[in-house]
Parts: C-alpha cells; structure tokens; sequence
C-alpha cells in the first residue's frame, strides 16, 4: 500500500485568507493521484492531517501497518513546506528506509531547496501521477531512478535532476 499525505499547514505559515481556503479545499491532487494508482491494480491510502492530526503514533501505526513498497508522497504548498519537513522526520524515524517522495507547488519550484534536507528522497516536478506511478513500479523492481522523467533526487550526496515529464 501506498500513503499519500496531506499536511496541515502551521498556524504560523499563513494569514486569515490562506486559511479559509486552504482549510476548505480537499486533497484533490491526491485524490487524482490515488485514482491512477488505483486504476493501475496500486492499493493508495490518503491521510489529510486536516481531519486527523499526524502524531508520531498515529504515522508510526499507519507505516508499520502497510504492505507492499514504503512509499510515502506528501504533496506540498510553500504554506505546509515546514510542516512536511517535519512529518518528513518523523517518517525518517520511524522507517529511515521509507522512501519520502513530495510532490506539489513549491517542490516543483523549489526542488534544490527540498533536496537539501536530509529526508526528502525524490521531487517529483510538474504533474505527478504517470512519474508517481513509475517510482513506485521502480521501487517494486529495483529499476533506476534514472529512467523516470520528471523527478529530482538525491545519489551518493549529489542531486540529480532527469529531463522534464511532457505534459
């Protein structure tokens, strides 16, 4: 099974009129990308910290309970870019093999940022469901990295940008 998260921004992220849309927007992104997944024969789970708060528990039972490759994708706004740096270390600790994979807005803008943290595995840049769904089956095989366009990533401490996915 795959998770896919949705952080809540922090309080201190955003103003009153980022609030009242982001609170009353769902996951939609995530909702495409699980419906691909889906359709590919790819169980995905969507956890949306606006209904449920991800502590380290709650994280800890939902990745230790899940079958198949430990992928994680978090899709990320510059408004939840701190609060997914902390989910994302808290994954790390639970699984430090998990592979963190974000996607969004500000990743896809600002990939070399995102890759200087340190559990931050793989941008995906633009849209994200056909590259998703190739960095899951590569996991499963252990294919290359490199053969999926549209990601950046991190080998051997450099970061590695493939060529832009076609829209």
């Amino acid at each position: 099974m795959i998770l896919l998260l949705n952080p809540k921004p922090k309080p201190t992220q955003f103003n009153r009129y980022l609030e009242s849309f982001v609170f009353n927007t769902m996951p939609m992104s995530l909702g495409f990308l699980a419906g691909y997944l889906e359709a590919k024969g790819i169980k995905a789970e969507i956890l949306d910290e606006q209904l449920v708060g991800f502590s380290y528990d709650y994280l800890r039972e939902k990745i230790c309970s899940s079958n198949g490759p430990k992928v994680i994708g978090i899709t990320v706004l510059t408004s939840t870019y701190k609060r997914t740096c902390e989910i994302a270390g808290m994954i790390k600790g639970i699984d430090p093999a998990a592979l963190v994979v974000i996607g969004g807005i500000h990743p896809t803008a600002a990939f070399e940022e995102c890759l200087q943290e340190p559990f931050f595995d793989i941008v995906v840049r633009g849209e994200g469901e056909e590259t998703f769904y190739e960095i899951v089956k590569s996991v499963d095989s252990g294919g290359p990295l490199s053969a999926i366009t549209g990601i950046s990533y991190k080998e051997k401490g450099r970061i590695i940008n493939n060529v832009d996915r076609p829209l």
